[in-house]
């Protein structure tokens, strides 16, 4: 690989580390988790998205997001997880509305 083309790879991965960390702080700071963000950001911007597609798209194990959706890892109105899509529920939306609005 040429040295321009690596250069600008890098410059790339390094803007990606930052908007992560940028992202991580953010959650720190409104005492959400970074894993609740991505999914409360997918439904956001889909309407609805099932746990798979949301595995898919952040390369996340479904565990991991089972773990944000189910009652059990579930600190906050979360959407409706099972078999179907998810859905935020309006106790969600009231619970998270100030993250809600686009």
């Amino acid at each position: 690989m040429d040295k321009n083309k690596l250069r600008m790879l890098n410059e790339i991965n390094s803007a990606i580390i930052q908007f992560c960390g940028n992202y991580s702080a953010w959650c720190k700071a409104h005492g959400i988790g970074y894993n609740e963000m991505l999914v409360m950001y997918s439904i956001r911007e889909k309407g609805y998205c099932t746990q798979k597609q949301i595995c898919d798209q952040y390369l996340l194990h479904r565990q991991t997001i089972n773990h944000v959706t189910t009652p059990c890892g579930n600190r906050r109105a979360w959407p409706q997880a099972g078999r179907g899509p998810l859905r935020c529920r309006s106790r969600g939306k009231a619970t998270w509305g100030r993250f809600w609005l686009p």
